[in-house]
């Protein structure tokens, strides 16, 4: 039997954050199930998976400006990426927040 808080720590992950992500799973699938949607995978259809968590974060993208700042789509506010991101090194043009 695994220790879930010494596997959650070890991967640096929260175990009331992995807790939630199964609650939400667990939700889902009933919601697929009263609906009957049929629970399906595609392991390499990483697109799909990118658009659907955009869409479900909608209000926390931001895309790049011609100036180099970023700008919230939604609610537009000029945002600044922490100059220790990795992310400072690439030029993205849109990005997801989450806080």
């Amino acid at each position: 039997m695994h220790n879930h808080s010494t596997v959650t720590k070890a991967d640096f992950a929260q175990v009331k954050v992995m807790k939630r992500v199964r609650d939400i799973r667990e939700q889902l699938l009933g919601l697929m199930d009263r609906t009957e949607i049929e629970l399906t995978s595609n392991l390499g259809d990483h697109d799909s998976i990118k658009k659907a968590i955009a869409a479900g974060f909608f209000y926390n993208t931001a895309r790049l400006r011609k100036d180099g700042s970023y700008r919230t789509v939604k609610n537009p506010q000029t945002i600044h990426l922490h100059p220790s991101s990795g992310l400072t090194k690439m030029e993205v043009l849109s990005l997801l927040l989450y806080a």
